[in-house]
């Protein structure tokens, strides 16, 4: 293959160039795309730290709800359940209802926009919001 090792490389104009200078200009290239710099290496540890302390201290600056799954569904399960996705836009409350025949479901979906002073306001006005969203 031309333009390995000691060989030249010629540009469009004809002029000779060393490989190894292509290669040094191509890896300078890749670093800019791939180097991440310190701070928002910090940004990402302060933000691990915080949910961290969110699931063990009340009042966290990013609070956290342990959950734990105790077993999996065998697709046999049956009756009605909600479920609620709350997102950064939206609220989404479905009702689900499982049959006695496995794997099958039917699904009544909502979707509620959050109004931007829900979002920063007090906890309780949100957690009322989403249950008014229940009826």
């Amino acid at each position: 293959m031309s333009g390995l090792g000691q060989n030249r490389l010629h540009d469009s104009n004809g002029s000779a160039t060393h490989f190894a200078d292509v290669i040094e200009e191509q890896i300078k290239l890749l670093e800019t795309i791939f180097v991440v710099p310190a701070s928002k290496l910090n940004v990402v540890s302060h933000f691990v730290r915080e949910i961290t302390k969110g699931l063990k201290v009340e009042g966290g600056s990013i609070p956290m709800n342990p959950t734990w799954c105790m077993g999996f569904p065998d697709g046999n399960e049956q009756g009605h359940y909600f479920t609620l996705d709350l997102g950064g836009t939206n609220l989404r409350v479905c009702q689900v209802t499982l049959s006695d025949k496995k794997s099958k479901f039917d699904i009544i979906q909502s979707k509620y926009r959050i109004p931007e002073e829900l979002k920063t306001g007090e906890s309780d006005a949100l957690w009322e919001y989403i249950a008014d969203s229940l009826d």
